[in-house]
């Protein structure tokens, strides 16, 4: 904006608006590849939970862990489902970045 209002002057407007396209996509992966790492994390967290679960004896498991267990496992569907939702943003996004 700056450059097409005189203001900047040195600068040329499609060298500029491609570097800020590269960055833009730049981003956008990054974005994706910090999303995937999350969601391979939860998918782990939930790995652990459902063998803990398992291992755990049925005389052992009282009210608590069960709702302990429940609420671990709430929060981990809950990041899987935003980390999801952010790959497939990011990939919309990367479409009308490139």
């Amino acid at each position: 904006m700056l450059i097409k209002v005189k203001f900047l002057t040195r600068f040329d407007l499609k060298q500029m608006a491609r570097r800020a396209s590269k960055c833009w996509l730049t981003g956008i992966w990054l974005s994706i590849l910090v999303a995937l790492i999350n969601l391979y994390k939860a998918s782990n967290r939930q790995s652990q939970l459902l063998l803990s679960k398992a291992n755990q004896s049925k005389v052992d498991g009282a009210k608590e862990s069960i709702e302990l267990f429940e609420s671990e496992m709430k929060a981990v569907r809950a990041s899987k489902k935003t980390e999801v939702l952010n790959v497939i943003k990011n990939l919309g996004d990367a479409i009308t970045a490139s």
